[in-house]
């Protein structure tokens, strides 16, 4: 569902049919998610305004061939200007890189800074596959006092790149400050992460700070709530009231606890007979 930017290249396939937004009510936090079911405003948030202190992070490889130093230089100045040729501009990378001066460690810091951009330049909407994870209903979702919205991501519109599925890994990734691609410093930046947050299962929409952090999602993005085991009867009224005012159909379900298993079970509201309603 790439619209446009410099992640439209990255593929999305095994896109879920419905991904999820666990939210707590307290607080601000009662505004923020109003606004999401009501007004379909959602909000892109940069690495230093996210929980965890390694978003957006990454290592430089020291050890740069010269060759590839060169070709940078090559292209760096051809784009600075493009009437120089290829001859021409080998000549003069070769002079700068060879000089004695800074220069090529001023190029090589200017690339340092752009990387670093990127972590305040930015902003990421973060969902999720699992709708009944408990621990992320006790970390996001108030203890289970809050409610989990429900997105259908095929539908197109959202203003942004994605969603893309996030990678975990053990070690931050290392980039090479003069062969990386855009593409493969946004991927490496914006959408890795720490293994210790795989259970999240995270999928992310990625747009440009400059762009507006806040965003109007398409009508009919937002499929479904699920209300927390242990949401009050007050912010229960409320989250109905929410639905009821959206402008389009907003489904209702409840997580309740497995009577078997260490597990919560998701059924939708009205339901009974006590037969489990899936909402993804």
């Amino acid at each position: 569902m790439s619209e446009h930017g410099p992640l439209s290249s990255v593929s999305n396939e095994n896109l879920p049919t419905r991904l999820y937004k666990y939210r707590s009510l307290q607080g601000k936090h009662f505004c923020h998610a109003s606004r999401t079911v009501v007004q379909r405003e959602v909000y892109f948030a940069t690495a230093p305004e996210i929980n965890d202190p390694f978003e957006f992070q990454f290592r430089l490889n020291a050890m740069v061939p010269q060759v590839v130093k060169l070709n940078h230089m090559i292209r760096f100045l051809q784009e600075r200007d493009p009437s120089l040729r290829r001859p021409a501009a080998k000549r003069e990378a070769k002079q700068i890189l060879n000089s004695g001066d800074d220069a090529s460690l001023k190029a090589e810091e200017t690339q340092k800074r752009a990387l670093a951009d990127i972590r305040v330049s930015y902003g990421v909407f973060s969902l999720s596959v699992p709708n009944d994870n408990p621990l992320m209903w006790s970390h996001y979702a108030d203890s289970h006092r809050g409610i989990c919205i429900e997105f259908n991501p095929e539908i197109p519109g959202w203003g942004a790149d994605g969603p893309f599925k996030v990678a975990y890994r053990n070690n931050i990734p290392v980039l090479s400050v003069f062969s990386a691609t855009v593409n493969e410093l946004l991927t490496a930046t914006l959408l890795t992460k720490s293994s210790h947050w795989k259970y999240e299962e995270e999928w992310r929409y990625i747009a440009l700070k400059s762009d507006g952090q806040v965003r109007t999602i398409p009508q009919g993005a937002i499929t479904g709530i699920i209300l927390g085991m242990k949401i009050s009867s007050e912010d229960e009224r409320k989250v109905r009231a929410w639905a009821e005012n959206a402008d389009n159909a907003i489904r209702i379900f409840r997580a309740v606890p497995d009577e078997v298993r260490y597990a919560l079970v998701i059924r939708e509201d009205g339901d009974s007979n006590g037969k489990e309603t899936k909402a993804r």
